[in-house]
């Protein structure tokens, strides 16, 4: 999100019982996928449990690939104002890379295991959020050429959320983080030499409603990099609802990005020792309105970066490097329609100038869905037609090699059963991709398969 961020919440059972959850589905290319996870609330315990299993042929040789999830949390509620928690994920994928169809590549396999964990703590009253998190994020990455590596990410952060009036909410924080790692080629022994990359920043933001109407936000971020120096970044946003679902908004915000310790030394998928950190400055300006049943906006944006980090290609003929200076100019629109009868109907579209460096940088997109919902008693039946447009692609930069449009459809149906109790729920679905067969890819070679379907069922307890 331009200017933003992302939020990802959480999700643990509100009410004394457990959850369970499984969905299977097997398709095309001997796909087989199972899914199983696990919600539960004892006493002052929240627990939370999850498997993911994806194994597939692929739709060429050299495409098959294996994927194996697992994730456990837990919360401990001290009290009603403080918990403790933690999370832990582990992931192994095994898959290659099949080359290009006029060039195949025989065995050119990748083995990477990563593990995601985290510690916290939340405490809350009416007034105040305090949050206190440490975690670490590490991996191991084994290819077909001798390369190993192991790299990791760790730190914490520190933050407060204090409402200071009814319109007015400050948040103060704090974060470290530390990057390092160990690179070999084990077939001629070689070892490579990589410099920590260590960061500390304070940052803080103030959001101000001084009318029900305009809400006024501003923050800033000073950062401190062992390798890089010292930047100041800062961001500022308006929104103001003009009248009932008639809004418009805008943000102004500089960022700062350090290479990662894969980018810069570990060939997976590429590295560039000598990568500068990116700066860029990003501006966006929307228009819209929204109502029960009618979502319409449109927005026009500014990127301009220095050094911005930018991949190109496929693995392993992929490369990653600084441009030294950009400006993207673009717009970007959404349409949806909610509730016409079963049916709504949702369209995104952007288009925007990258000028010179065009590789892979579409110029226009468009994605659309038309679906419906109906339920009768304890049963749904719903279905959906989905597609992407994709305009402007090219395999040179300065509209060089052009790549045809990309564009698909796939349609998706469900039926769902609900016992009485509604702890039982019996989902069949079936998944169809490309069904109109359509021959694209969105990186010159590197075709992407024809008509193919995923059957299902899910149930839950």
């Amino acid at each position: 999100a331009m200017g933003g961020v992302v939020v990802i919440r959480n999700r643990w059972r509100a009410e004394e019982g457990y959850e369970l959850q499984n969905d299977l589905a097997y398709g095309s290319y001997q796909t087989l996928r199972e899914s199983l996870s696990f919600l539960g609330r004892l006493g002052r315990w929240d627990l939370a449990a999850g498997a993911h299993l994806l194994d597939t042929e692929g739709h060429r040789d050299g495409a098959d690939g294996r994927l194996q999830v697992g994730h456990l949390a837990a919360r401990f509620r001290v009290s009603s104002n403080l918990s403790l928690s933690m999370r832990s994920k582990v992931i192994h994928l095994e898959a290659a890379d099949p080359g290009t169809v006029t060039h195949p590549l025989a065995d050119h396999w990748f083995d990477v295991w990563r593990n995601q964990s985290s510690l916290g703590m939340d405490y809350e009253r009416k007034w105040l959020r305090l949050s206190v998190k440490s975690y670490l994020n590490a991996g191991v990455h084994r290819l077909y050429d001798g390369f190993f590596s192991q790299d990791f990410v760790g730190g914490g952060t520190v933050e407060s959320t204090m409402l200071l009036h009814r319109t007015l909410e400050l948040v103060l924080g704090a974060a470290a983080e530390h990057q390092n790692g160990h690179v070999e080629n084990r077939g001629t022994g070689e070892v490579s030499s990589i410099r920590g990359l260590t960061s500390l920043s304070f940052y803080n933001q103030l959001r101000w409603r001084p009318l029900p109407a305009l809400t006024l936000v501003g923050g800033t971020r000073e950062l401190y990099s062992t390798t890089y120096g010292f930047a100041l970044l800062y961001k500022a946003g308006v929104r103001w609802q003009i009248c009932r679902g008639l809004f418009t908004s805008t943000r102004v915000a500089k960022n700062f990005r350090q290479p990662t310790i894969r980018e810069l030394y570990l060939p997976y998928p590429t590295a560039n020792p000598e990568l500068k950190p990116e700066v860029s400055l990003n501006w966006d300006f929307t228009f819209g309105f929204s109502s029960r049943r009618l979502e319409i906006s449109g927005t026009l944006y500014r990127t301009h970066a220095r050094n911005l980090i930018k991949y190109f290609g496929a693995w392993p003929s992929s490369e990653v490097v600084n441009i030294d200076e950009i400006e993207v100019w673009g717009v970007s629109g959404k349409l949806a329609l909610h509730r016409l009868g079963p049916m709504f109907v949702t369209m995104t579209a952007a288009w925007q100038d990258v000028g010179r460096y065009t590789r892979q940088s579409p110029e226009a997109k468009l994605n659309f869905e038309l679906g419906f919902s109906h339920s009768f008693g304890r049963h749904l039946v719903s279905g959906a037609l989905s597609g992407e447009w994709v305009h402007g692609l090219f395999m040179s930069n300065y509209g060089r090699d052009p790549i045809d449009d990309v564009f698909f459809m796939d349609m998706t149906l469900r039926y769902r059963y609900r016992s009485g109790s509604r702890r039982l729920v019996i989902e069949p679905y079936l998944h169809l991709r490309n069904f109109l067969d359509r021959s694209y890819a969105y990186i010159q070679g590197y075709a992407m398969p024809g008509i193919h379907a995923l059957v299902g069922l899910k149930l839950g307890l």
